[in-house]
């Protein structure tokens, strides 16, 4: 199956899809353990994130220079500068003879590329990738553009010259300019555009715990990482494993289990709320006293993570959520079911999907990573709803979770792109 990019035009019925960052305050003459939840939350207990802040949440964004070719003769010889310097140097490096000659062509052109790299990337993740010329470039238009395989990095201007970090994603494809999708006669919008997909991620990005500074310990980092385990599972190779792997006493690295991959913020969320040193009676006494808070709208979100924090244990207690006469209580209560693949969020979320905005992309992201036959059934029913932002949501979930799934599987045109009717 060709590898594919995503490409959509949201004015137009048809949707092309490209082949697609311890110890405690209070000394006593206790264990370490004991020490670390001395100083109790509300309900009596410390969390997670009362020692620990998550730290790889930043986005961050990857550059480099790379040659862009097939250009109907809109294309210019770049001026002598540090990034034309830069190009010549990678064109040699794999191989190019004459490489100014080529950059001479009306049929080429420099180009920026830059790209923004989610928290908790992995390797062979796809990414869009902008492209545009320096700002005092002759080219006229990019339009029709082949961007050549090209290097994405961390990179800086230091002493008049560009430094570059290590390579942690790769560039190719055709360009669509901005003139295509987006109105008015502004010339820049010809030699600016995107790929979208067109990169891949080549270094995954570390996500993780940083302990407080007045909590380093390897006691605590330790005793972090157990909680989390608990709670938390993915799969190495076939091979069951907890997600937490404390590196240090004041860093704990996290795995991202398969259903929170697209909404890596919510499972932080849940993560922090996590309680330590919890005994199991003393969980299952503290859930009920989260149901009025639940049933509140104006701690229904911060209650329902809460209950997605303490596992299947608390579904009962959010299913009484799903019977409140508010919109947000019910959201809040099937968006925390939904991580649990609970099908008694289906309905719910799909009905928040379609008729309330602000809930929507949270509702859809919930539906898809989900396993049930319900969701998968409720984002294709989406797919005929009112929204546009709903239908083409719901599509893109659809297309993540199986890219073979007959409402979404489209017809392969060639090698590069696939046609997708959407209504």
């Amino acid at each position: 199956m060709p590898q594919r990019m995503s490409f959509a035009i949201r004015w137009l019925p048809l949707l092309l899809i490209g082949l697609l960052g311890c110890s405690s305050p209070v000394v006593r003459s206790q264990t370490p353990d004991e020490s670390l939840v001395e100083e109790p939350t509300d309900e009596g207990r410390r969390t997670v994130g009362d020692l620990a802040r998550p730290w790889g949440m930043r986005r961050t964004t990857i550059e480099g220079i790379a040659l862009v070719t097939n250009l109907n003769n809109t294309g210019s010889d770049p001026d002598a500068s540090s990034r034309r310097r830069v190009l010549i140097d990678d064109m040699k490096r794999r191989g190019v003879e004459n490489p100014n000659s080529i950059l001479g062509m009306p049929s080429t052109s420099l180009a920026i590329i830059r790209a923004t790299l989610p928290p908790a990337a992995q390797k062979g993740d796809r990414i869009d990738v902008e492209v545009m010329t320096p700002s005092r470039s002759k080219t006229k238009s990019l339009r029709n553009g082949w961007l050549m395989n090209a290097r994405l990095q961390e990179m800086a201007v230091l002493g008049n010259r560009i430094r570059s970090g290590r390579v942690l994603g790769l560039a190719e494809g055709a360009v669509v300019v901005d003139a295509l999708l987006e109105d008015g006669s502004d010339n820049t919008l010809e030699t600016q555009g995107r790929i979208l997909g067109g990169g891949v991620v080549q270094r995954p990005r570390m996500l993780g715990l940083k302990l407080r500074s007045e909590h380093h310990s390897v006691r605590a980092s330790a005793l972090i990482g157990t909680t989390i385990n608990e709670r938390f599972h993915t799969f190495d190779r076939g091979n069951k494993r907890g997600v937490a792997n404390p590196k240090r006493d004041d860093f704990i690295e996290l795995s991202v289990p398969t259903h929170y991959r697209n909404n890596i913020v919510r499972y932080i969320r849940v993560v922090q709320a996590i309680a330590l040193n919890e005994s199991p009676q003393e969980r299952l006494e503290r859930m009920p006293k989260l149901q009025p808070e639940l049933l509140e709208p104006k701690t229904a979100v911060a209650a329902a993570v809460k209950l997605e924090a303490l596992g299947s244990e608390a579904i009962p207690i959010l299913q009484k959520g799903l019977q409140s006469s508010s919109p947000l209580v019910r959201f809040a209560a099937a968006e925390a079911l939904a991580y649990m693949d609970d099908e008694s969020a289906v309905a719910v979320l799909a009905e928040s999907a379609s008729s309330e905005s602000a809930f929507r992309w949270h509702a859809i992201t919930a539906l898809g990573s989900m396993l049930k036959t319900d969701a998968r059934d409720a984002l294709a029913s989406l797919m005929q709803g009112a929204s546009d932002e709903a239908r083409y949501g719901a599509f893109r979930a659809l297309l993540d979770t199986n890219p073979r799934d007959p409402a979404v599987r489209g017809d392969v045109l060639g090698d590069t792109l696939a046609l997708h009717v959407v209504p």
